[in-house]
């Protein structure tokens, strides 16, 4: 087609040629001179119109499908396109325009484009709308879009404008799933950096080798570092060489991307203490191995524990010595009351031996060490109960509160997970005058009895109760459980020694509870009125006063 455009004297000689080709192919008619020139002449124009007019239907054909194509690629292209006049008006938009911002192409056309803005990305847009129409180029820009009620679209804004004509050309690219992506790395990473940054633990962000990339502020704070002097000074410096389990733990996490256990660090000042490490290996974007490290000091811990187990073997000690002391107490009150019987039962058979109307030495001789070895008895069984006193117990002035919550802590691994403890106490209450351990053995005996009350319940909870007792002098302290009492008639009894309504029980948990607030200068009792459940109470004596 350009060719024959550029070549129109060539084309017509050709189509001359043809013209002459074909009338030659055409019966000759019967004419002479001029006249059959002229004939001649105009059937080979008539024969060069008509190639003419085929020439121009199959181009018209060619154009038709053409423009087809053209429209096609326009109309469903897989971008949007809009034409903005230089008001910022929508003169021209394609199908896929349309689509994208969820908008009928009429209700679209003689609309603003910045209504179709969203309120963040106005102002952006406006500027660059701006700058276009002061010059020629072209600009991209990344906007929210959404025409009126439509679906909001994240879409990639390019703009073109071409010197020497009106308007603005826009294509429109959806990179709603780029965006989405972006914005979910982005949260990640921000919720990623909350955590880091107020992490309760120690963070590290470190290699293999033992540069540290990162590390949090109670990293920070835990060792005496600086971030930046950590960078410099390398893992190194934060853990103790000499620890016998660093290798075996570096070599672990090398070997199976992980170790979880407890190591030896020390701090800027050389303190050494334990922590418990949790370290993982992870490959970063660019497929670089990174290690995170977290580090728990558990120095307070280790040393709560110590100081529980301490107070397992103290209560366990106590516990011996008060079965210890209730057995033989019970014994030689037992033991004490016949053994005095026959002693005056001996004293009384040898007066009457000494009588002269009584004769038989050999019996009175027997007698005699009869009574002896009862008094001899007797007095063991009363040195023995005098033995059984103990030693002075040493009292103390304490908060009630912090010592029950120090014993719902020590309680609750024989509580285990389906029994809740609630302590409630009175506010402002004075400090009692007490010994915190057998007050502590009180609470734990009577928190035990109620688990093992409950039974398998699926639903347990003991209720620990402190206000001013009745007579004001005094901090009462109620125990509650949900178990199913005390049978009736047996409230005094659950005291005695050897009474135990549990099978294979020795009988000793509330006589030595009662026993041991005694000793406290209180008194412990079962109140059967307190409703469902079983609810034990006991006093201890104000250090002072209630206000």
């Amino acid at each position: 087609m350009n060719e024959r455009r550029r070549h129109p004297g060539r084309r017509q000689s050709e189509l001359r040629e043809q013209a002459e080709a074909a009338l030659t192919r055409l019966p000759r008619l019967a004419a002479r001179g001029s006249v059959a020139e002229t004939l001649h002449e105009l059937q080979v124009h008539q024969i060069e119109l008509e190639m003419q007019n085929e020439t121009l239907r199959q181009t018209e054909t060619a154009l038709e499908e053409s423009r087809d194509r053209y429209l096609d690629l326009y109309e469903f292209a897989p971008v949007g396109y809009l034409t903005l006049d230089d008001s910022g008006t929508i003169v021209t938009a394609n199908l896929t325009a349309a689509g994208l911002l969820g908008c009928e192409r009429e209700r679209l056309l003689a609309r603003r484009f910045d209504a179709c803005v969203g309120a963040d990305g106005r102002e952006p847009w406006q500027r660059l709308f701006l700058d276009m129409k002061a010059g020629a180029g072209a600009r991209t820009l990344e906007l929210e879009l959404a025409c009126g009620d439509g679906p909001r679209l994240f879409a990639q804004i390019n703009c073109l404008r071409v010197a020497g004509t009106p308007g603005l050309r826009i294509t429109i690219a959806d990179i709603g799933e780029r965006k989405r992506a972006e914005l979910a790395l982005r949260e990640s990473e921000e919720r990623f950096r909350s955590l880091f940054d107020h992490s309760m633990d120690a963070v590290f962000l470190t290699t293999p080798e033992g540069e540290i990339l990162a590390a949090n502020p109670m990293a920070q704070s835990l060792f005496g570092y600086s971030e930046e002097e950590l960078r410099r000074i390398g893992r190194t410096a934060v853990v103790d060489p000499s620890d016998p389990r660093l290798r075996p733990a570096l070599r672990q996490r090398e070997e199976t991307g992980r170790y979880q256990g407890e190591l030896a660090f020390r701090d800027k000042s050389g303190r050494i203490f334990p922590v418990e490490v949790s370290s993982s290996l992870f490959l970063d974007r660019d497929g670089r191995r990174l290690t995170s490290m977290m580090v728990r000091d558990i120095s307070q811990r280790l040393q709560a524990e110590r100081e529980l187990a301490t107070l397992r073997e103290d209560l366990h000690a106590l516990l011996e010595w008060q079965v210890a002391r209730h057995t033989i107490a019970a014994l030689a009150h037992e033991l004490h009351q016949p053994l005095s019987g026959i002693a005056a039962l001996s004293t009384a058979a040898s007066r009457m031996l000494a009588s002269p109307r009584t004769p038989r030495l050999a019996l009175r001789e027997a007698l005699g060490q009869l009574a002896a070895d009862a008094q001899r008895a007797g007095g063991v069984a009363r040195q023995l109960l005098a033995s059984l006193r103990g030693p002075e117990v040493p009292m103390e002035a304490a908060d009630l509160e912090p010592l029950l919550r120090q014993t719902a802590r020590a309680a609750q691994d024989r509580c285990g997970p389906r029994c809740r403890l609630e302590i409630v106490c009175a506010a402002e209450l004075p400090a009692v005058r007490i010994n915190r351990l057998q007050v502590t053995k009180v609470l734990l005996n009577l928190i035990g009895n109620g688990v093992e009350a409950m039974g398998e319940q699926a639903w347990q909870r003991i209720r620990i109760d402190v206000a001013v007792d009745e007579n004001g002098g005094s901090a009462c302290v109620s125990v509650h459980d949900d178990g199913p009492g005390v049978a009736p008639g047996r409230e005094r009894d659950i005291f005695h020694p050897f009474v135990s309504g549990k099978p294979g029980g020795l009988g000793m948990g509330l006589a030595i509870s009662r026993s041991l607030v005694e000793m406290q200068g209180g008194r412990l009792w079962y109140d059967a009125a307190a409703g469902p459940g079983a609810t034990f109470r006991f006093t201890l004596p104000f250090a002072r006063p209630a206000p």
